[in-house]
């Protein structure tokens, strides 16, 4: 048995099958399993026999038999010869690949191209590398390609061809391989604003992871409204929320998990929440109460709780101490005061990145300072006081902080007048003659001791004399007409010494002391002022006082 070459599907072949001589020629015949056209004829003593076949794909491995009978054979003759038909496999390409699905980065891949039926079977070939290797059974081929991926071959297609004699065969299918791989960037969270969220005040925390495939899957453990804006790139996850004072230092923890177990990342985030105190600022003063002018004060601002401390400042000049710790905010101010300090307020204002606290302590400051200037005292009525009269003598010293204490050394009905910037202390008392000269003495007192000045007032008490005034004649006895005669009027004590006057007219002399009157009156007498009467009067500021002395004159006449 005999095979033909090689021959396409659909072309069309002559089998000749020829029997040289004999007498008569051999009858020769054809038996295919296939349909076929015979013909028979004799040339040059050779009996023939032709089959005209057109090939299809099912007469591969047919046979076709020539049988040759001759009347001197005891037996027919025969030759077959088996039809090889070239035809392609009649179904697409399959590929298998095993793990099926994704593969991890770092394993190994198989993947297996299959090709069924046609004639000769197809030859595969893979256009990616590895180890490769061929197997055909019955009408299958199979070719194998195995290698270990990597990420850089996620989406890699690896093509497997099919090369065939019948040229136009030329199939080929594609796999499109899934790496799975891990990202090689930590987990990193932003937040939205960045630094410290005021309490109450919105806070978007985002969690963040670059590569890998799939990208990783991100999981928050704080509550809140939850954004995916994952891209086939980057895996971001965010939350928002609203801030309280109870989440400062709370840790906001993301996780991202991914297919390649190896790759479990948590990371977390403090947040560091503003909340503003709940108390104002406290002010206190060293030395406590009044601060002498002159003398160094400290008034400390504290306030405590929130998150950061308060920043306190002074609206005073002075030097600044920060004592600050960890959870109390203390702002110091040191200065000398002065007077003018006095009622000064001095503020301490607090600052928070909660704009809503902004509390502002006023202080008020007392500052003690002595009067400037010495007290004063006024007497009411002015000048001289009538004995039996009463006067009121008034202290005052304006300005000091406190007002100065004054008080008297002298008795009376005392009252204190003191209003406004000005002490005032007075004494009322009654006079008689002893308080003339009397020294009535007015002391002030203050918180500054340096300061204790005393002012004197010395009375003046007018008072009459105790006694009549008194005549005396120069010369003694009768006068004779045509002499001088000199009368003296005199009246001892009294303040001031009382005023005399004549009713007689004469040359006057005032020879009056601090303690007695003396007023005298001369002139020539006269017969005509015999027994005349001449008078003298005393008059004093004590209007009770007006006596009047009477002299009658004895003049002689001459012979």
């Amino acid at each position: 048995m005999n095979s033909t070459e090689p021959i396409f599907v659909d072309n069309i072949i002559l089998l000749k099958c020829e029997v040289d001589g004999g007498i008569p020629f051999a009858s020769i015949s054809w038996h295919c399993e296939s349909t076929f056209d015979e013909k028979n004829t004799t040339i040059n003593n050779k009996v023939q026999s032709t089959v005209k076949l057109k090939l299809k794909k099912s007469d591969n491995n047919k046979s076709c038999e020539c049988i040759a009978y001759h009347l001197s054979w005891e037996s027919q003759k025969t030759t077959d010869i088996i039809l090889n038909v070239l035809y392609a496999p009649d179904s697409n390409l399959t590929v298998q690949r095993t793990p099926v699905g994704e593969i991890f980065s770092g394993k190994r891949v198989t993947l297996t191209c299959i090709a069924s039926g046609g004639n000769p079977l197809a030859t595969l070939a893979w256009n990616c590398s590895g180890t490769n290797s061929n197997q055909s059974t019955g009408n299958l081929v199979s070719n194998t390609v195995e290698f270990k991926v990597n990420k850089s071959d996620n989406n890699k297609v690896c093509k497997c061809s099919a090369f065939h004699p019948v040229t136009t065969y030329t199939p080929t299918v594609e796999n499109r391989l899934l790496v799975y791989y891990a990202p090689e960037s930590n987990t990193s969270i932003q937040q939205t604003p960045p630094g410290g969220i005021v309490t109450g005040e919105n806070v978007t925390l985002t969690c963040i992871v670059f590569g890998g495939n799939p990208v990783a899957t991100l999981s928050w453990n704080c509550t809140g409204i939850n954004k995916n804006s994952t891209t086939s790139a980057i895996a971001s996850y965010s939350i928002e929320f609203v801030v309280n004072k109870t989440q400062s230092n709370k840790i906001c923890a993301c996780s991202a998990v991914h297919p390649v177990a190896s790759y479990n990342q948590t990371v977390g985030h403090k947040l560091l929440v503003y909340y503003a105190p709940i108390q104002n600022p406290n002010i206190e003063q060293t030395p406590t109460g009044g601060i002498i002018a002159g003398n160094n004060v400290r008034l400390t601002c504290t306030v405590s709780g929130g998150n950061p401390l308060a920043t306190l400042s002074w609206n005073c000049n002075g030097t600044i101490t920060n004592s600050t710790s960890s959870n109390i905010a203390i702002y110091s101010i040191d200065f000398a005061v002065k007077k003018i300090d006095d009622s000064r307020l001095c503020s301490c204002t607090a600052e928070h990145p909660d704009r809503s606290y902004k509390p502002i302590e006023n202080h008020r400051l007392i500052v003690y300072y002595a009067p400037d200037t010495n007290p004063i005292i006024a007497q009411t009525p002015l000048g001289p006081i009538v004995t039996g009269n009463t006067v009121t003598l008034t202290c005052t010293v304006p300005g000091g902080n406190p007002l100065a204490k004054l008080s008297w050394n002298c008795a009376g009905t005392k009252e204190n007048n003191t209003a406004g910037n000005t002490s005032s202390y007075s004494i009322t008392m009654s006079v008689n003659k002893s308080y003339n000269n009397k020294i009535c003495t007015c002391t002030a007192d203050h918180i500054i001791s340096a300061y204790e000045p005393t002012v004197q007032h010395k009375l003046v008490v007018y008072y009459a004399p105790d006694d009549r005034p008194s005549i005396e004649q120069t010369p003694a006895g009768g006068i004779i007409t045509g002499h001088t005669v000199i009368l003296t009027c005199s009246v001892k004590g009294g303040n001031p010494p009382a005023i005399l006057k004549w009713n007689c007219t004469g040359d006057t002399s005032n020879g009056t002391t601090d303690t007695t009157a003396n007023y005298s009156v001369s002139f020539p007498v006269n017969k005509t002022q015999n027994n005349a009467i001449c008078a003298c009067s005393a008059s004093h500021p004590d209007m009770s006082y007006t006596p009047a002395e009477e002299h009658r004159l004895d003049v002689y006449c001459k012979l």
